[in-house]
């Protein structure tokens, strides 16, 4: 048999004296935002489709309370997400379920994890503001929060992302 050698001029494989690089307090914390955040949208994404038959339930709960007024400010919110198609909250609850996903390969301290969670905030921008978009679309506070969090995250992952050149 011949004995084949291959070389591959992007990654180079790490010495044996060199540790794996650990995951840090901040990725931590990051992470466990990102389970908190991600997690609680994706899980109010995936129930909105319910808010619909919802209406004169909630209509009718304001109104025992005594707080008709408040039913009448945000009705026309109600109102809104009742007409969204269900398949766009379905498709935007998978992004923010990616974004966990992401995360915890992170925790793994995987680079994967990283290129997962940059796609989701990708396909998360796109569903809010052009799938569902009205009072869901993201401000610029929201955007900069997750322009941030990107970068917090490539700063905690540098380590794993980087590719040994020769």
């Amino acid at each position: 048999m011949e004995n084949f050698e291959y070389e591959n001029d992007l990654y180079e494989e790490r010495p044996t004296d060199q540790e794996p690089p650990q995951r840090s307090a901040g990725l931590l914390i990051l992470c466990i935002l990102t389970f908190i955040y991600s997690g609680l949208n994706a899980f109010s994404y995936l129930v909105m489709p319910m808010v619909g038959n919802m209406l004169p339930a909630l209509e009718q709960s304001y109104a025992q309370m005594g707080m008709q007024s408040l039913y009448e400010q945000s009705a026309p919110l109600f109102e809104f997400y009742a007409s969204v198609p269900s398949w766009k909250f379905i498709l935007t609850a998978l992004t923010f379920a990616l974004a966990v996903m992401g995360a915890a390969l992170m925790l793994k301290m995987k680079s994967l994890g990283f290129h997962l969670y940059v796609i989701a905030q990708i396909l998360g921008f796109v569903g809010l503001h052009f799938l569902i978009g009205g009072p869901a679309r993201m401000n610029i506070i929201s955007i900069v929060w997750t322009i941030l969090f990107i970068l917090l995250y490539y700063l905690q992952m540098r380590p794993v992302l980087k590719i040994n050149r020769k």
